[in-house]
């Protein structure tokens, strides 16, 4: 769900979303299978693509956090990130 900047509207918006969520269909007058292209539909996610579940855990996520800092030239001292170290775009 995109982030609309009002917290607690977004977040009534998904409470009622999700009560409306039964067997895997969304109840709104009829009821409309849970699938990619209602996701799609929501969310603007692309409808192709690699499962959300192949690039996840500890190892994976480790590696990213590793690519990022060097491609940023992030640096570290002993308890974090150095702010002003953090350049505007990737090289």
């Amino acid at each position: 769900m995109p982030n609309f900047g009002h917290y607690n509207v977004t977040d009534r918006l998904a409470w009622q979303l999700l009560a409306l969520i039964h067997d895997d269909f969304l109840w709104i007058q009829d009821k409309f299978p849970i699938d990619v292209a209602l996701i799609h539909r929501i969310t603007g996610l692309p409808m192709q693509g690699p499962h959300p579940m192949e690039n996840v855990g500890k190892k994976y996520e480790g590696e990213t956090a590793t690519q990022v800092c060097e491609a940023y030239h992030v640096k570290k001292n002993k308890r974090d990130f150095i702010i002003e170290s953090i350049s505007d775009s990737a090289t």
